[in-house]
């Protein structure tokens, strides 16, 4: 953990998803008074700290259940939305111009943060469990929460972000719709918790790192 000074500024920090994300949830965490920035990939995460418009970005990096960020590219999932799981038509792997973009803005890592991760069944408040047939939620999640969903045999669809599946659950209003997500996602969009701690091991927890510009004085 960063020392108590630290936690305590107002830092512009850049993370790879919505509010009530687990990388918001994450970077609140380690710095409770931070101004967040919500990009859509890793990439334009690590790009706005070295376009100087934040001073840290906060990324997931890995899950004894789901492995690192870096060793599943190019596996079995693709989000097709820039973000480091897929590649880029055309281009190289993302992962690559993810270090690569650490490299030209010169970034360096300065902190790594085991964070729980309390996954949920959630949806409508006018369904019950027993109407779910279909989920969204991230790749990583459906990793974590392959058990659970295999055992409901729920159709998967994958999502960009947990958060941002909650939102989508909620907008389409289908009582068959459902997504895993974190409680204050659901919260947020008006939805409830039908399961809590799905995991397939709990406590569930993802290492987050923590990247500044070697310029930057939090280094």
């Amino acid at each position: 953990m960063p020392e108590i000074s630290d936690t305590m500024k107002r830092y512009k920090i850049s993370i790879q998803g919505l509010p009530a994300s687990n990388s918001e949830n994450a970077a609140l965490r380690l710095y409770p008074n931070a101004e967040i920035k919500y990009c859509s990939s890793f990439i334009e995460a690590i790009n706005a700290v070295g376009k100087k418009e934040v001073d840290l970005a906060v990324l997931p990096y890995g899950n004894p259940l789901a492995g690192s960020v870096r060793e599943r590219v190019g596996r079995d999932w693709t989000a097709g939305n820039g973000n480091i799981l897929s590649p880029k038509k055309g281009e190289v792997f993302v992962v690559q111009k993810f270090l690569n973009d650490l490299e030209k803005y010169d970034l360096v890592q300065i902190e790594k943060y085991s964070h729980r991760i309390v996954h949920c069944l959630v949806g409508l408040e006018t369904a019950e469990f027993e109407d779910i047939k279909e989920v969204w939620t991230h790749p990583m999640a459906f990793i974590q929460c392959a058990a659970f969903v295999d055992t409901y045999e729920f159709t998967k669809h994958l999502y960009e972000d947990t958060a941002a599946a909650a939102e989508f659950v909620a907008d389409e209003g289908n009582k068959t719709y459902a997504a895993i997500a974190d409680a204050k996602a659901a919260e947020q969009n008006g939805l409830k918790v039908f399961k809590r701690g799905i995991a397939d091991i709990e406590p569930n927890f993802t290492d987050f790192v923590v990247f500044t510009s070697k310029e930057n004085d939090v280094v």
